[in-house]
């Protein structure tokens, strides 16, 4: 009976500290599959590539800029998992992605009781916050069109306008390797005010004067980095 008992109990134990869920249990699609050449997805027979990050907003921008597209991801708190690596790499083949990318952080410990008729037991639970993206990359057509131009960008959120004091322009929050953008030295922060002599509300209004050019154009634009105006012009790819 003791024997049974132990035996529970070292079995409840690494239940307590591996958790029944896995990291599929919380992924989240980002990029619907209709929007993905099939040819970017990881081929049969082949093993994605996992890799720990310390620093994965470096990581995610660096792989973004260099013309991959973000799949999906899974975010939330659990103990400490030594399988992770393997379970992001099976996630990685049922999703079709070629990289998987990995952090974590230390949360708290847990403490507790188990506690039967024969014996009392206590536990200690180390817990992380883990963030796992996974990524494709881009087909050919996507490449070659964002590096036409070379950024990616966004509208304003509220916290930018209070921080920069302004309310318009569009957010650059991609520039793309190797493009004119990059080559111009623009750089993911700056707020493009003005383009062509146009002023730039968001980035709606940027994209319009963007799909616009021709091969006959330039691009001049305006932008704010730090509180300090610049100027930038260059010719898209075409």
């Amino acid at each position: 009976m003791r024997f049974r008992y132990a035996l529970c109990l070292i079995i409840s134990l690494v239940l307590l500290a591996t958790g029944c869920s896995t990291v599929g249990d919380f992924y989240e699609e980002m990029l619907p599959a209709e929007y993905i050449d099939p040819e970017s997805y990881l081929p049969e027979g082949e093993e994605p590539s996992v890799y720990y990050s310390s620093d994965i907003a470096s990581d995610i921008y660096f792989l973004r800029s260099n013309y991959y597209w973000i799949l999906g991801s899974a975010s939330y708190n659990g103990p400490n998992d030594s399988s992770l690596p393997s379970e992001i790499a099976s996630l990685c083949k049922e999703k079709g992605a070629r990289i998987g990318l990995y952090t974590s952080q230390y949360t708290d410990t847990r403490h507790g009781i188990i506690s039967s008729s024969y014996s009392i037991s206590s536990y200690s639970i180390d817990r992380y916050d883990y963030l796992v993206v996974l990524f494709v990359p881009m087909s050919l057509d996507d490449i070659l069109y964002c590096s036409r131009v070379g950024l990616s960008t966004r509208d304003l959120e509220t916290s930018d306008r209070i921080s920069l004091g302004q309310n318009t322009g569009a957010y650059v929050s991609i520039v793309y390797q190797d493009s004119p953008a990059f080559y111009a030295n623009l750089a993911p922060g700056d707020i493009i005010t003005e383009a062509n002599g146009v002023m730039i509300y968001d980035s709606a209004s940027l994209d319009n004067i963007f799909n616009s050019l021709t091969s006959e154009d330039t691009i001049e634009l305006k932008y704010v980095r730090n509180g300090i105006e610049g100027e930038c012009s260059f010719a898209p790819l075409f």
